[in-house]
């Protein structure tokens, strides 16, 4: 199961494995993955799930962090997935790297690593955090005014952040050291928790 944010499929159509279910509010997101990539859709929203099988896998993309009460959500999540099942999520990192895209884009908060228990979690896109900060720093107190240009990255600089985070990938793969500007969590239900009680 993939809670679905803005990518329309493209993340979900990627994964390894020979079933997913995408999730979304959004009706016209279902369709246009349906359409694209063939991926069973359901509409619902990411904490009151109509889902009465369990996973192997749960995973969302940048998605938590967009929900008023991700305690609840996480909950919701974990009640789906079978006991050896794995809890996947993705989220931006660094509670200090907070700027007025977070408000643009509708965030409820940035994420520490502080009070997870978790089978692996490491930081992504470390080599922007730097450039993260700094942008967060300059921003503030401002709101963004035009989310094309704010959004929009040029050719060249795309092929060079690409680079960053693929030299990234090949030196530090595997480490948890570090900061970055997104957490990439792998977590399994606790021991006993599997009617989705809290861990």
């Amino acid at each position: 199961m993939r809670d679905q944010a803005d990518d329309d499929g493209f993340v979900l159509s990627r994964l390894p494995g020979p079933r997913w279910i995408g999730v979304d509010e959004a009706l016209d997101d279902l369709r246009i993955v349906w359409r694209h990539h063939r991926i069973p859709v359901v509409a619902a929203s990411g904490q009151a799930l109509p889902l009465r099988v369990r996973f192997d896998m749960v995973a969302a993309f940048d998605v938590l962090e967009h929900i008023e009460d991700d305690i609840g959500a996480l909950r919701a999540w974990r009640a789906l997935l079978t006991p050896p099942g794995h809890l996947v999520i993705t989220v931006p990192a660094g509670p200090e790297l907070w700027s007025r895209r977070d408000d643009f884009a509708g965030h409820c908060r940035r994420y520490s690593r502080a009070g997870l228990r978790v089978e692996r979690l490491r930081p992504l896109f470390r080599t922007l955090w730097p450039l993260a900060w700094l942008s967060a720093r300059v921003s503030r107190g401002t709101a963004v005014s035009d989310p094309v240009a704010e959004y929009q990255v040029s050719g060249l600089l795309n092929v060079l952040l690409r680079f960053l985070v693929r030299t990234e990938e090949w030196l530090l793969h595997g480490s948890d050291r570090g900061r970055g500007t997104s957490w990439l969590l792998v977590a399994r239900p606790t021991r006993g928790a599997a009617d989705g009680s809290a861990a």
